[in-house]
């Protein structure tokens, strides 16, 4: 038996310009839980830290609170 060999025919798809629209699995944030900071009584805002960051805030809501 002569073997033939069928040739297969490369069948192209028109690339159509529309975008779909992508579903990303959207996941749940993950909640950490923050210790409360610790500051000394002594504790003064440098300018070199952040500003407002949680040092300070603690440090201004006992300012507010005394």
């Amino acid at each position: 038996m002569p073997k033939t060999s069928k040739a297969k025919k490369k069948v192209l798809k028109p690339k159509s310009k529309v975008a779909k629209p992508k579903t990303k699995a959207v996941s749940k944030p993950k909640v950490v839980a923050k210790a409360p900071i610790k500051i000394s009584k002594t504790y003064v805002p440098k300018d070199t830290e952040k500003y407002m960051c949680e040092k300070h805030k603690v440090f201004f809501r006992i300012k507010l609170n005394e």
